[in-house]
C-alpha cells in the first residue's frame, strides 16, 4: 500500500517537473507554461504537501508496527526527495523563462520589421498597376492583383498575432495603418480586373450560348451593374492614364451591348412558344425559331432592329400567356390534395 501511494507521488511529481523544465517554443507557450507553474505552486504543491503528510504518517505507523524492507525504505525516501527538489525547479523554470523571454522579445523587434518591409514591398507592387493597360493581359493582372489581396489579408493575420505578443510583454500594440493603406489602394485595381473578367466571360456566354440559359431580366440588371461600376471606375482613374484606359474599353464594350437589350427582352422571352415563333418567322419573312444553335450573335448578325416594335407585342402577349399558365399551374398544386380528399370521401 504503501509502495502504490508513494509511487503516485512521485509520478506526480515527476510531471510537474518535466512541464515545468520545458524549453517553450514560442511566446504564447511559454505564457502556458508560466501559468501552470504558478497554479502548480499555489495549488497544487498544497495538496502534493498534504498527500505528502498523510504517507509520513502511514510510514511512521508501520515503521511502528511493522519490519519495512530496504525496497519500501528507499521509495518513500525518494517521494520526500522530489518534494525537497521542487524549488531548485521552479527556480530553474523562471531562469528559462526569462532567458526565453528575452529571446522571444529580441526576436519579435526583427520580425516587425521584416514585417513592415514585406508591407513596403506590397506597397510597391500596387504601385506597378498604375502602369498596366494592356487589356489583352487582364486575367494575368487579375491573377497578380488576387495574390497581392490574399498577402494582405494574411498580414492583417500576422498583426493580430503581433499584437497578442506585443500585450504579453506589455508593450504598446502597433497598428501597422500601411497595410490598410495599401489595400485601399489595391482595392479599385482589382474591381477593375475582376469586373472586366467577369463581363467579358458572361459577354460570351451571352452572345454565344444558348438561347435558353440566358434570362433577359438577370442579363440588364447584371449589364446596368456592369456599367455604373465601369462608370464609377472611370472617375477613380481620373489621373492614371493605364487603368482608365481599360475601364474607358470595357464600359464601351458594355454600353455596345446595351443596345442588344431590346432584342434580349422580346426573342429570349422564355414564354414564347411555337405559335409566337411562327409569328415572328412571318414578321421576318424567314423561319425564325429558338433551336438548337441559335444564340445572340448570330440574331445580331440577322439586323433585326426594324422589327423590334412588332416583336415586342408578341413578346408582351407571350409573358400574359406564360404568367396565367404559371398562376394556373400553382393553383393545380394547391388544389390537387383538396381533390384526393373529396374522392375519398364519395368513395366512403
Amino acid at each position: 500500500m504503501v509502495d502504490v501511494v508513494c509511487f503516485r507521488l512521485i509520478r506526480e511529481y515527476e510531471t510537474i517537473a518535466s512541464k515545468a523544465l520545458t524549453v517553450p517554443a514560442d511566446t504564447a507557450n511559454m505564457m502556458s507554461l508560466i501559468e501552470f507553474v504558478s497554479t502548480t505552486e499555489g495549488s497544487t504543491m498544497h495538496d502534493l504537501e498534504r498527500k505528502l503528510d498523510k504517507s509520513r504518517d502511514r510510514l511512521l505507523f508501520l515503521m511502528d508496527h511493522a519490519q519495512l524492507n530496504p525496497s519500501d525504505m528507499r521509495i518513500n525516501s525518494q517521494v520526500f526527495e522530489w518534494h525537497a527538489r521542487m524549488s531548485d525547479v521552479f527556480e530553474e523554470h523562471r531562469n528559462t523563462m526569462r532567458t526565453k523571454r528575452e529571446e522571444f522579445e529580441v526576436n519579435l523587434r526583427y520580425r516587425r520589421g521584416r514585417f513592415i518591409e514585406e508591407i513596403e514591398s506590397y506597397r510597391r507592387h500596387v504601385e506597378e498597376f498604375q502602369s498596366l493597360g494592356d487589356i489583352n493581359e487582364i486575367s494575368r493582372y487579375l491573377k497578380k492583383a488576387q495574390a497581392l489581396d490574399a498577402k494582405l489579408d494574411v498580414a492583417m493575420t500576422k498583426i493580430e498575432a503581433f499584437n497578442q505578443e506585443e500585450e504579453t510583454f506589455k508593450w504598446e500594440t502597433t497598428s501597422y495603418p500601411l497595410r490598410a493603406e495599401v489595400q485601399s489602394t489595391l482595392k479599385p485595381f482589382l474591381k477593375l480586373y475582376e469586373t472586366t473578367v467577369e463581363f467579358n466571360t458572361k459577354y460570351k456566354s451571352w452572345m454565344e450560348g444558348s438561347m435558353d440559359k440566358v434570362e433577359p431580366d438577370k442579363v440588364e440588371i447584371d449589364v446596368g451593374n456592369y456599367y455604373r461600376s465601369l462608370y464609377k471606375l472611370e472617375k477613380t482613374f481620373e489621373a492614371l492614364p493605364a487603368p482608365r484606359k481599360i475601364s474607358v474599353k470595357v464600359r464601351g464594350k458594355v454600353e455596345e451591348f446595351r443596345e442588344h437589350m431590346p432584342l434580349i427582352s422580346t426573342l429570349f422571352n422564355p414564354g414564347l412558344r411555337e405559335r409566337h415563333w411562327a409569328q415572328i418567322s412571318e414578321i421576318v419573312g424567314y423561319t425564325l425559331r429558338n433551336e438548337e444553335g441559335m444564340c445572340l450573335a448570330k440574331l445580331v448578325d440577322m439586323n433585326l432592329e426594324p422589327y423590334i416594335a412588332k416583336f415586342e407585342g408578341i413578346s408582351e402577349a407571350a409573358s400574359k400567356e406564360h404568367s396565367l399558365e404559371k398562376a394556373l399551374e400553382k393553383m393545380r398544386n394547391e388544389w390537387a390534395p383538396v381533390g384526393v380528399i373529396a374522392i375519398i370521401i364519395v368513395l366512403l
